[in-house]
């Protein structure tokens, strides 16, 4: 006989995060994860999301390239990582182009996420933007991808 387990529960949780530049090619920011430590259950079992505090700082010493780095979970309760990479625009280094237009910028990232080894990519053409991420080793070779859209004036 096959037994269907099934349970489910709604919560919601707050994230907060702000961003502060005090000089013009440093930024300071700080991400609050589960601010409220949301309860939930599973099963009969009550949990919670625990807080995470990562504080970062990224520094730009030319207009095509960025270094970053961050504390993960700052207040020590889950197990706290130093974070860095840096990014590389191609388009005004090299003044490569895939469609011609200025309106374009294509960029090459590299770092370290939690002790494992992150590669990226992105491209951007006007308010879109495409971002590609590979993060390797422990965490089982872990594909993200990402589309945005600015709004005019944001």
């Amino acid at each position: 006989m096959i037994r269907i387990y099934s349970d489910s529960d709604s919560s919601v949780a707050v994230d907060l995060s702000l961003l502060y530049q005090p000089m013009e090619r440093l930024s300071a920011g700080l991400l609050i994860q589960d601010v409220f430590e949301t309860e939930f259950e599973v099963y009969g079992q009550k949990l919670s999301y625990i807080r995470n505090v990562r504080p970062s700082f990224s520094y730009q010493p030319t207009d095509s390239l960025i270094f970053a780095v961050s504390i993960y979970d700052f207040t020590d309760e889950l197990d706290r990582q130093v974070s860095f990479g840096s990014e590389i625009e191609l388009t005004q280094l090299t003044g490569l182009e895939i469609l011609n237009s200025e309106e374009e910028k294509l960029y090459v990232r590299g770092g370290a996420y939690l002790g494992n080894l992150t590669l990226g990519a992105g491209y951007e053409y006007g308010a879109f933007g495409f971002d590609y991420a590979f993060l390797g080793e422990n965490l089982g070779d872990t594909h993200q991808f990402g589309l945005t859209y600015k709004f005019a004036g944001i």
